[in-house]
């Protein structure tokens, strides 16, 4: 069992590059991860990725540049649980 075991990780920018290793590296953790970035296609991938990997994972398709959208992230992010993982990268 992970260190993150029953905790919510929302990650900004998770559908490539450090944003996805950040993700990966969460979940192998046991975090469920809530991932963030514009490209749904990316996300699909990445959520797809996760879960057959190591469990459960969830894609938000959002430009953080929109700001409405953005302040409504954590509550769509809270239909899975309530985020948990608090440190900054």
């Amino acid at each position: 069992m992970g260190q993150l075991q029953n905790r919510v990780a929302l990650v900004t920018g998770a559908g490539r590059g450090i944003g996805r290793a950040i993700a990966e590296s969460l979940a192998a953790e046991g975090a469920t991860v809530a991932l963030a970035a514009r490209s749904s296609k990316e996300l699909d991938d990445a959520v797809a990725s996760i879960t057959a990997k190591w469990g459960k994972a969830q894609a938000f398709a959002v430009d953080l540049f929109d700001r409405a959208k953005t302040l409504e992230l954590p509550r769509r992010v809270s239909e899975i649980g309530r985020a948990s993982c608090r440190e900054r990268v």
